[in-house]
C-alpha cells in the first residue's frame, strides 16, 4: 500500500483533469476524472479509479490525496490486491510517508496461497503487519465455512501467520 500511495506524489504536477494520467515512472492512474487544486495541494480521483504499481493494485470509487499532509483517503468498493492477499473494504486512509494504512468499517481479506480468510471491523498497520479489531477468521475452504474463530483483536503478518486474542 505504501508504494501505491507514494506513487501519487510523483504524478501530481498541476494536472487539471484527464481520463488517464501517467507518471514519469510509468505508473498508470486510470480514473473517470482527476481534479487537481494546486493552491490547496490536493488531488481528487472520482468515478472509479485504479492504481497499479509493480505487483500491487488499488481500485475503488473515489480517492483524495493531500500533499501537504502526505495523506490519502480512498472510499467505495475498494480492492487492494498484493502478492500475498486481497483486501476488500469501503474506507481506507494512508500515510504516504510511513506506509501506514487504516481500514475503517468492515474489511474482508483472503490469503492467496491458503484457504485463510477473515472479516474485521477495522485494521491498522502496514503491508508487513496489520492489527485488526473484532475479527472472524476461518481456514475452511467452503463458501460457507463449517467453522470459524471470533476474537476481539488479532495481528496479521500477511503470508506468514496470525495471532488472535479474545
Amino acid at each position: 500500500a505504501k508504494m501505491i500511495f507514494a506513487a501519487l506524489m510523483v504524478v501530481l504536477g498541476g494536472v487539471d483533469s484527464a481520463d488517464v494520467v501517467l507518471s514519469s515512472q510509468s505508473i498508470p492512474f486510470q480514473t473517470g476524472r482527476l481534479i487537481w487544486q494546486d493552491q490547496q495541494q490536493q488531488a481528487r480521483f472520482d468515478w472509479e479509479f485504479e492504481i497499479r504499481r509493480a505487483s500491487q493494485s488499488l481500485a475503488g470509487s473515489t480517492m483524495a490525496y493531500h500533499a501537504d499532509l502526505d495523506e490519502a483517503d480512498a472510499q467505495g468498493r475498494l480492492v487492494l490486491n498484493d502478492p500475498v492477499m486481497i483486501l476488500f473494504g469501503d474506507n481506507l486512509w494512508a500515510d504516504t510517508q510511513t506506509g501506514r494504512v487504516r481500514w475503517a468499517g468492515r474489511v474482508r481479506g483472503y490469503f492467496k496461497n491458503s484457504p485463510w480468510r477473515f472479516v474485521a471491523a477495522e485494521m491498522d498497520g502496514t503491508n508487513r503487519q496489520y492489527v485488526a479489531r473484532d475479527i472472524v477468521f476461518t481456514s475452511c475452504d467452503r463458501p460457507v465455512p463449517d467453522y470459524h474463530v471470533h476474537a476481539s483483536s488479532g495481528t496479521i503478518w500477511p503470508g506468514e501467520r496470525l495471532s488472535l486474542r479474545h
